[in-house]
């Protein structure tokens, strides 16, 4: 069964290059582990990029654990762990 966005209920949205909320558990994992892994270019605040790294949440989307701010994207790559294919390249 698919849902009005075309894509199986239950199985992640990605469109234009961006994964959208609600994350699932596999999404969050590679999320949050490519906000620690050094990436020049982490996930930040919208309302402040002094904050702490933006935390994923499994359902639900990307928050800011200094004031709350929430996206509910993130671009694909950091949700499917191909970000580390690019790590390695870069390095």
């Amino acid at each position: 069964m698919t849902d009005r966005f075309s894509r199986v209920q239950g199985e992640p949205f990605v469109a234009a290059g961006m994964a959208l909320a609600p994350f699932t558990a596999a999404q969050t994992v590679s999320i949050n582990a490519f906000q620690v892994s050094g990436s020049p270019n982490p996930l930040t605040c919208g309302n402040d990029t002094r904050h702490h790294v933006l935390v994923a949440e499994i359902g639900g989307g990307l928050r800011c654990i200094d004031c709350d701010h929430t996206q509910n994207f993130a671009p694909a790559a950091t949700a499917d762990w191909s970000w580390r294919v690019a790590q390695r390249v870069a390095a």
